[in-house]
């Protein structure tokens, strides 16, 4: 018992922290920022280097950089944090589950940021270690129990008769270097709170921030 209130009052913390943190964000101005160092980290946050290895791990894109934090603290609220700081504008095609593309590229300087989210879904899951065809799934994570959790820990980030709560979100703009390389810059927030069983959650998401040197004529 002792655990759930240190959980939610450590919880309370965060969500004030970042609350202020968007409060102060409404005074900066629009541009991008223009290097993954400039890339603001929220305080309280932690470096995931064993994240960063596995994400790094078989990536065969362009000359990448990668770094990978623990956020204490609500998801929906880092997403509107981080939505005000970055200025972003929603998705055009916001029921696609993919980060946007941006087209054109800039010719110069950092396009606007983009963002995007992905709502939690309620559909029960089957988590056999290796079901085969045609045998009946013994081991479920239920749909109801994710929704209970998220309903008793958490405020949607949409609200109404049927609220939603964030999955991940993404926030993506384009830099053109003096050199001529472009580079994608990408923020993305994932929620890491819920346990494997849908049943408890701790207030926690994962922040990935990265940015990639794109081959000439990418999209």
């Amino acid at each position: 018992m002792s655990h759930g209130r240190t959980a939610k009052s450590t919880g309370h913390r965060a969500i004030v922290a970042i609350a202020a943190a968007v409060v102060a964000a409404t005074a900066l101005d629009a541009q991008a920022p223009p290097s993954i160092d400039e890339i603001y980290v929220v305080q309280g946050s932690q470096r995931d280097p064993k994240a960063e290895g596995l994400l790094q791990a078989g990536w065969t894109g362009g000359a990448r950089t990668l770094r990978v934090y623990r956020v204490p603290g609500s998801v929906e609220q880092l997403v509107r944090h981080y939505a005000k700081r970055l200025v972003a504008r929603p998705d055009v095609d916001p029921d696609t589950i993919h980060a946007p593309v941006i087209q054109p590229w800039p010719a110069s300087g950092s396009t606007l940021v983009l963002s995007h989210i992905a709502f939690h879904a309620f559909d029960d899951e089957c988590v056999d270690a290796a079901p085969s065809a045609g045998t009946e799934c013994q081991r479920w994570r239920r749909g109801k129990d994710k929704r209970r959790v998220l309903e008793d820990s958490r405020i949607g980030y949409e609200q109404g008769h049927w609220p939603r709560w964030v999955d991940a979100a993404t926030f993506t703009w384009l830099r053109r270097e003096p050199n001529g390389d472009v580079i994608r810059f990408r923020v993305e927030l994932r929620d890491a709170g819920l346990t494997q069983d849908w049943k408890h959650h701790v207030p926690m998401a994962q922040l990935i921030i990265e940015g990639v040197v794109l081959p000439p004529g990418a999209p």
